[in-house]
């Protein structure tokens, strides 16, 4: 599946981020950050349809000692693409885009049931569970980006 990834504006990631990680919950799909002129949105598109986004955030945890962190948020694929190599891709991307910017980590709080993925692609998970209400429980994860 050729996939093409770019980078894409905060509205476009609306539609995914509320289907895909706001269903049956009242949290907002728009973020706090989102129009940051340090913020990084790309997506993921299959026929030049959106297919899958991600968010790139900078921002510290307090639980990590670097100085230039990034947080990963809203990571989205359409249903009927998951499990496909998308997510993968977006991933590898994100990569790629901040190797070279000078950022040390990249975090994210991931849900319960995408630990596995991440690990897979190089992140280490950090705490005990913990909840975050209406969407459920995660890990903290990260992952160097320069060492």
């Amino acid at each position: 599946m050729k996939i093409n990834i770019q980078h894409i504006t905060p509205q476009q990631t609306y539609t995914l981020r509320e289907k895909i990680l706001r269903k049956n919950s009242t949290k907002p799909f728009v973020f706090d950050g989102d129009f940051e002129k340090t913020t990084i949105h790309l997506g993921a598109y299959y026929d030049n349809t959106i297919i899958g986004v991600v968010s790139l955030m900078k921002k510290n945890q307090q639980a990590f000692s670097f100085y230039k962190q990034y947080q990963l948020r809203g990571m989205a694929i359409a249903t009927s693409f998951q499990q496909k190599g998308v997510g993968q891709q977006l991933i590898c991307a994100v990569f790629a885009t901040l190797k070279n910017s000078g950022v040390e980590i990249i975090w994210c709080n991931a849900r319960v049931v995408a630990v596995t993925f991440y690990e897979k692609l190089g992140f280490i998970k950090t705490t005990t569970k913990f909840n975050i209400p209406s969407i459920g429980l995660h890990y903290l994860m990260y992952k160097e980006i320069i060492k």
